[in-house]
């Protein structure tokens, strides 16, 4: 079927993936991807799992807290938390420069941003071997988690046909993100240890950022 003349959004979703998945030893995720979907509506799921992710991240410290004490051998887990403060400052403040770099350099670069960032820092947390050092790496994974808010969502909705309706599903993936948080930490902490409950979401969270690369239609100028 001849795909010239459409627009990016017309594409299949398979037609603009790495020939590596097209590849015949790739039939089951040739299979899996060879869905016509038009790609706005992969982005908006990405968008969505983005904000899942963003609200799950910030809850692994606080579900996980009590075993990262007993590790660093702080013998109450309330000393634990001051070094979680740097985290939501940054939450809060890094919103603002994150909005207007949005802006100015495109929302798609900075939700690239956001995915990747997002993941290398908390796998920057499962690294850490000091309180102080997990006081860095949360406040670094803080800047990042500072930008979906001002970015994601104003993406989500800026061509929605229904505004109203793709806002309540995005505060849905948020708030299922948050109660994700208990359920996955708490399952990864008993499994594997506190720090793989950091991995497995850093792991997802860069998985998403190349999926956005390769979905998310690429933008001509600046909103």
């Amino acid at each position: 079927m001849s795909i010239l003349g459409n627009s990016p959004q017309d594409i299949p979703l398979f037609v603009r993936l790495p020939p590596l998945l097209l590849a015949p030893n790739r039939g089951l995720i040739r299979f899996a991807f060879t869905v016509w979907i038009p790609m706005p509506k992969i982005a908006s799921l990405l968008l969505n799992l983005g904000h899942a992710l963003d609200h799950l991240f910030l809850l692994i410290f606080a579900t996980a807290v009590s075993a990262i004490a007993t590790e660093f051998g702080v013998g109450r887990w309330e000393d634990m938390m001051p070094y979680t403060v740097g985290a939501f400052v940054m939450f809060g403040l890094g919103s603002i420069p994150a909005g207007r770099l949005g802006d100015l350099w495109g929302r798609r670069q900075m939700m690239l941003v956001f995915f990747f960032g997002m993941g290398l820092s908390a796998l920057a947390v499962a690294l850490t071997q000091t309180p102080l050092q997990m006081g860095i790496a949360l406040t670094v994974l803080g800047v990042f988690s500072a930008i979906y808010h001002p970015v994601g969502i104003p993406m989500l909705v800026q061509k929605a046909e229904r505004p109203g309706l793709t806002i309540g599903v995005n505060g849905l993936a948020g708030n299922l993100g948050i109660a994700m948080a208990a359920l996955s930490t708490g399952f990864l902490v008993a499994w594997q240890g506190w720090r793989m409950a950091f991995i497995v979401p850093a792991v997802v969270s860069i998985l998403c950022g190349f999926l956005f690369a390769w979905t998310a239609p690429n933008e001509t100028s600046a909103p």
